[in-house]
């Protein structure tokens, strides 16, 4: 089985080493009974080779960029992602990207943020805030 907490702790050994702990993850999960027919899935990684989020299907991506490689606009990101460098996440997207769906983000250093998608359109990011908990 692989070892999930390899993969946050890993995170300096850069993407390449990421994606293999993350197949490693995936293909565990594969072999996990009533996985492998299950429509929601542990994807490839988002990050420069795959920077498009609006076309993402329904699973767990995870995401970031990293050794000067920038967030592209028009790609579906928050706007005020576009431009950033040397971060990683999470991305949940629920539902039909091509119809009503949903997209829940989890960044280092930017949060939480979601979108949603009805008709042709997705909706603008809406990022979470909060006061720190004392």
């Amino acid at each position: 089985m692989a070892n999930l907490a390899k993969i946050f702790t890993g995170m300096d050994n850069g993407p390449e080493q990421i994606m293999n702990d993350l197949n490693a993850l995936n293909s565990d999960l594969t072999n996990v009974s009533g996985v492998a027919n299950s429509a929601f899935e542990v994807s490839s990684f988002i990050g420069i080779k795959n920077p498009n989020l609006n076309n993402l299907g329904q699973g767990v991506h995870e995401i970031g960029f990293w050794s000067g490689d920038k967030v592209p606009g028009n790609n579906g990101w928050p706007a005020t992602m576009v431009g950033w460098d040397n971060f990683f996440g999470g991305l949940i997207a629920m539902g039909d990207p091509a119809g009503i769906g949903q997209q829940i983000m989890i960044a280092s250093g930017f949060g939480i943020a979601f979108r949603t998608h009805s008709g042709d359109l997705w909706t603008d990011w809406y990022q979470l805030t909060s006061t720190d908990a004392k």
